[in-house]
């Protein structure tokens, strides 16, 4: 029988297929580092501080129309929009995943299909802007939210399927500094339209077109993934001890559970303030619209720092320990604003809050991707999404609380969930997932 050996035609064949499935592979990831720069540029754009102050403005007094809260609760106003946004992404978060994993080679359908919910959101947000209507800040959340589902668990997926497994985690942190730079460039851009002579509302309005014209080139984006073939870890020559190690058999399911659970706790625990430290800053600490801007910039550009520097203190420490440290030190710089200190010195603790707090996170998805198959990965992307699910519903809660008690009792809330998450959920997994599991993976992909 001839194989691929003795048959020149055939290894020319099976030459031109690998290297086709390597050209879609980087074509992937290619796209994918595109999608993370442009996401994180429009999401901070429509979702992030213009909008917020925006909308809280429009529910102050000068927007138009219904709305489902009275003048007096603004920030209640701003977590409806967060909530709506949420929901949305808990109706079709589990048929999403199930498509995903049930069409594995048909992924780019709902990643395509996402196109249409997002120029219905760009469509629904140009009638918001163009009449100050709060009837249409509805559906525009909830078009935003039926895109960010449907083309984010498809997405991942295909992402994460066109890595080598062991190697994912310096691409993983690489997507996300992306993202953390199109945060910065955004809010950047906002700084900057501020300086032009028209009034505030103007201006933010300005920023806010700049978001919806950014779904153009995500959609283009989009349009150039496809279906690679899943990239498994290959087998390892049994150990006889392996059972009797932490990240045996028997424990390779907890992994991603313990992950997933920290992920969404901690999602659902920022959610009571994430929407509220601009408002802060601008209503208690009397910073500037300007000094605001520039405040959120920064903190998106030490999380893109903070983020790198994990990547290289993991190599060394471990993926599972350096999330954990990152975290605790998170949290005391979160516990620290509630302090009576200066604006300089709250604004130092914020950048450092927000650099380390957002570091983990990388690390994170890539020990979910390493301990879970790829014909269950859109289960686990619907999993994820429903963080925002849980960010949203305490962005409710955040809103009232901040009318009710204050700014700082919601910061002073959030830390001590914060703290129980880490202690609970990432503290094991500093024992089953050592640092000598990251080099064994490492030397399993080489």
């Amino acid at each position: 029988m001839a194989t691929a050996g003795n048959n020149p035609a055939r290894s020319a064949a099976v030459g031109e297929e690998a290297e086709a499935e390597a050209c879609k592979r980087r074509r992937n990831i290619q796209s994918s580092h595109v999608l993370s720069l442009l996401s994180g540029l429009m999401e901070q754009l429509l979702l992030g501080p213009v909008f917020t102050i925006y909308l809280f403005r429009l529910a102050a007094g000068a927007g138009k129309g219904p709305w489902f809260l009275p003048a007096s609760n603004p920030n209640s106003s701003v977590g409806v929009l967060v909530g709506l946004n949420g929901m949305v992404k808990l109706l079709i978060a589990a048929p999403v995943g199930w498509l995903v994993d049930r069409f594995k080679d048909r992924r780019v359908h709902p990643l395509r299909y996402s196109a249409i919910s997002g120029f219905a959101a760009v469509a629904s947000g140009s009638l918001l802007l163009l009449t100050d209507e709060l009837m249409f800040v509805a559906p525009m959340a909830l078009f935003l939210g039926v895109f960010q589902e449907l083309s984010g668990s498809a997405w991942r997926s295909i992402f994460t399927d066109s890595l080598a497994k062991g190697g994912r985690a310096p691409a993983f942190v690489k997507n996300w500094i992306l993202r953390l730079v199109g945060s910065a460039s955004a809010t950047l851009l906002a700084a900057l339209v501020m300086q032009l002579p028209h009034d505030e509302i103007w201006c933010l309005k300005l920023s806010l077109w700049c978001g919806l014209s950014l779904m153009v080139p995500v959609s283009m984006a989009i349009l150039r993934m496809a279906d690679p073939e899943p990239s498994e870890l290959p087998k390892l020559q049994e150990d006889p001890n392996e059972s009797k190690r932490p990240w045996g058999p028997r424990f390779s399911g907890v992994v991603p559970c313990l992950c997933v659970t920290f992920f969404l706790t901690s999602t659902a625990t920022a959610g009571l303030t994430a929407q509220f430290f601009v408002l802060f800053f601008t209503n208690e600490v009397q910073l500037s619209m300007t000094s605001i801007y520039l405040l959120e910039a920064a903190a998106s550009l030490a999380g893109a720092l903070c983020s790198q520097a994990s990547e290289r203190v993991a190599k060394h420490a471990g993926r599972s320990l350096t999330m954990f440290c990152a975290v605790v030190l998170s949290t005391g710089c979160t516990f620290l604003l509630t302090a009576d200190l200066p604006p300089e010195l709250l604004s130092a603790f914020f950048l450092l809050r927000r650099g380390l707090g957002n570091c983990f996170k990388p690390l994170l998805d890539a020990i979910i991707a390493d301990f879970t198959p790829s014909a269950h990965r859109g289960k686990w992307n619907a999993v994820l999404s429903l963080s925002m699910v849980g960010w949203s519903g305490t962005a409710l809660l955040g809103g009232y609380l901040a009318d009710l008690c204050g700014y700082r009792y919601v910061i002073f809330v959030s830390s001590l969930m914060f703290s129980g998450a880490a202690c609970l959920f990432l503290g094991p997994l500093v024992w089953l997932v050592p640092r000598s599991l990251d080099i064994k993976q490492a030397l399993a992909s080489n």
